[in-house]
């Protein structure tokens, strides 16, 4: 009997520091999933302050103003026109340019 209590109390605790570890763990990736929301967000407030100085801009432009790869500086553009904060002036290709709304 007493064996048996010293199991059952040491399997709890075990599950508490299981628990806990559990926690902490999924709360650093919480934290470093807010970071790269951050940064997103200020990459696009960015581009939108280029836009109000520059009037337009290309891929390239944005490519440039924030060191970040072509299909970045793509899906950055892609997110403010789904937004509706800018707009895509041409079709396809280098002459496409962004504009403000």
């Amino acid at each position: 009997m007493p064996t048996t209590i010293l199991t059952f109390a040491l399997g709890i605790i075990t599950g508490l520091a299981i628990a806990q570890l559990l926690r902490k763990k999924q709360t650093a990736i919480g934290k470093s999933t807010q970071a790269q929301i951050t940064a997103k967000e200020e990459n696009k407030d960015r581009i939108i302050a280029y836009l109000k100085q520059n009037t337009e801009a290309t891929n390239n432009d944005i490519e440039n103003l924030l060191k970040v790869s072509d299909s970045t500086a793509t899906r950055y553009l892609d997110e403010l026109e789904e937004e509706g904060k800018i707009e895509q002036i041409g079709e396809k290709g280098r002459f496409v340019k962004y504009r403000l709304k």
